[in-house]
Parts: C-alpha cells; sequence; structure tokens
C-alpha cells in the first residue's frame, strides 16, 4: 500500500471510530435517561380516595369559577355593546345575575365540602 492509501485508510477509520464512540456515547446516554428514576408530581398517595376525590373536587371548582369568570364577562361585554336596545340589556343583566349566582353556588359548594372533609378527617 502506498503512502496515500495508508492515508486515506487511516482518515476512513479514525471517522469510523469517532462516529462509533459517538453512537455508543449517545445511546448509553438515551439508556441513562430512561433509568432515571421519576416522581409523580400529584404525589404517592393517589390511590387513597379521599385525597383523589378532594383534589377532583377542587378541579372541578376551579373549572366552575374560571366558566362563571368568562359568564361575567360576556354579560360586561354585552352590556357595554346594548347600544340602548332594551332586548340586549335585560340579556346582559339576566346573565350577569345569573353568573353571580353561580358564583355563589361555588363558593357555598366550596365551604360545604372543606367543613364535610375537615370533619371526615378528625
Amino acid at each position: 500500500m502506498s503512502d496515500k492509501h495508508k492515508l486515506a485508510f487511516f482518515k476512513s477509520s479514525l471517522i469510523f471510530f469517532i462516529v462509533f464512540i459517538g453512537v455508543i456515547l449517545f445511546f448509553s446516554a438515551v439508556n441513562f435517561a430512561f433509568a432515571a428514576e421519576l416522581k409523580n408530581p400529584l404525589g404517592d398517595d393517589m390511590n387513597d380516595p379521599r385525597i383523589f376525590i378532594g383534589r377532583l373536587i377542587k378541579g372541578i371548582l376551579g373549572l366552575s369559577g374560571s366558566i362563571a369568570l368568562l359568564m361575567f364577562i360576556y354579560g360586561g361585554v354585552v352590556y357595554l355593546t346594548a347600544q340602548g336596545e332594551n332586548e340586549r340589556i335585560q340579556r346582559a343583566k339576566s346573565t350577569l345575575t345569573w353568573a353571580t349566582v353561580g358564583l355563589a353556588v361555588i363558593f357555598g359548594s366550596y365551604a360545604f365540602l372543606n367543613y364535610l372533609f375537615a370533619g371526615l378527617k378528625g
């Protein structure tokens, strides 16, 4: 083999070795990533039905509060854009009234459930 061929063989062997080591390191890093222990963000006590139901109820009440906020915004926009039309003004007032009633029901149910779960705990 001539020096030119030896140099080409050495370069190709070196490139193959670098790529091979890179692939090995890449897949070993992926393996270490899969081996990492993941913590449950909800906590380790999700098997307890009381805690699961409590978190579910809090989520539902939060969603209900968000819907009530959207109804307040909708009623306010309808009221502001009514331009003196009595029908739209009445519809906006009705929306705001029922959003207020809904919010009162949400707060009342939260207070009742908080009281109920406090009584169940101890």
